[in-house]
């Protein structure tokens, strides 16, 4: 059993996220006696100027205080106050192995509770934009999910890189040469990284970082996303690039996949919903005319993340201007989830109840709608600290 002086070590990154938005555990630890009033009013000034730094502060001082000191602070971290005030706590303590009666725990259960996420940058978030097709209309409103992908990935710490009209083989190499982290193939590929303002040459060598968001915005068929020749590369074929067979460098690590395109040419229809919104007519993304400790091992197959815009055999709705129902709801609840530290399949859930709730057909409620899907393999909670 581990004490908690490694308790606070082993989640410390965690903990500084959940305690620098509120100053209400600085005035507990206080009023416990838990550290001196000097070390109180040194990290009052702190917080007032850099949050995050106060609580790393406040971490760091706790735990060089001895186990007794950082049992005190464990404890206070589960009263009911704290927990009403910082319910994430709720997750780590409930996730985790209860406190022992001596107050320690298995720091080794609560270091595997969620996915590690301190790599800068947090990892890559690779978008495949198909919007012009040789044979078909221009996916009309495409850009704007792809704006809003940038924007909130870039925020939560993500080197942003695009990729934009591929054929379906033009697809399988972008995403077997990531996997390589192969620079000269990417260039040559006419890869562009996000700089903060617009979209670049890529010309910096490649890092996986703690994760992989891999986004494809294209037409669709069941099982498949079309490249712009109309011909379908599987989406397990992409996910399976980044087994850990193929790509080493992120066993072990999220790779979430999240694809906007249709599944199939049926329509959904649904029961009439008080709270849905009534919408204009929709395009959809249907191709058209078509239907230090040992060694432990994982399943291949295992930490992969498959966001579908809709189920299996149907449509999913586009908007000619302002986007995909899908993606810009997902960009809306991740910016609003991360920002008080929600994990991914909870942001994930609320995406799919709004898009069940949005009518594609304005003059018939129920008659066109669409229901997003989650895949999941992850062993871990997953969360994206947003960056401050």
């Amino acid at each position: 059993m581990a004490s908690n002086q490694d308790v606070l070590k082993g989640r410390k990154t965690d903990f500084i996220s959940i305690l620098s938005r509120d100053f209400l555990i600085f005035d507990m630890v206080h009023q416990k006696n838990i550290l001196t009033e000097r070390d109180y009013q040194h990290l009052v000034d702190l917080f007032d100027n850099d949050k995050e730094r106060a609580a790393r502060t406040l971490i760091d001082k706790v735990r060089y205080k001895g186990d007794q000191k950082s049992t005190i602070f464990v404890n206070l971290l589960q009263e009911e106050l704290i927990l009403d005030t910082y319910p994430r706590l709720k997750e780590i303590f409930n996730l985790n192995a209860n406190l022992s009666k001596n107050g320690t725990q298995d720091v080794g259960m609560i270091e595997d509770s969620s996915y590690t996420m301190t790599s800068d940058p947090r990892g890559l978030c690779v978008i495949i934009n198909n919007e012009n097709f040789k044979n078909h209309k221009q996916r009309k409103g495409t850009q704007n999910d792809v704006d809003a992908l940038v924007k909130v990935f870039s925020w939560l710490g993500f080197r942003v890189v695009l990729c934009q009209d591929q054929t379906k083989i033009q697809m399988a190499d972008v995403l077997r040469h990531f996997a390589s982290l192969n620079l000269a193939e990417l260039q040559k590929c006419k890869v562009k990284e996000w700089s903060g303002s617009q979209f670049t040459e890529i010309k910096n060598p490649i890092m996986h970082g703690d994760a992989l968001i891999c986004c494809a915005l294209s037409h669709g068929e069941r099982g498949g996303i079309c490249g712009i020749d109309d011909t379908v590369l599987s989406i397990d074929e992409m996910s399976s690039t980044f087994i850990g067979s193929k790509c080493p460098a992120l066993s072990g690590k999220p790779k979430v996949f999240i694809l906007q395109a249709c599944q199939g040419s049926k329509v959904q229809s649904g029961v009439p919903v008080d709270s849905a919104e009534k919408e204009e007519e929709m395009e959809t993304d249907t191709v058209p005319g078509s239907t230090s400790q040992q060694p432990y091992y994982i399943p291949e197959e295992a930490d992969f993340l498959k966001a579908f815009s809709t189920v299996e055999t149907y449509v999913s709705f586009r908007d000619g201007v302002e986007g995909s129902w899908f993606i810009q709801s997902l960009c809306k609840q991740l910016e609003i989830g991360c920002t008080r530290g929600d994990d991914i399949l909870t942001i994930f859930t609320r995406v799919n109840n709004e898009v069940s709730l949005k009518e594609a057909a304005k003059a018939e409620p129920g008659k066109k709608k669409q229901m997003s899907e989650l895949k999941s393999t992850l062993r871990k909670t997953l969360i994206f600290h947003c960056k401050k």
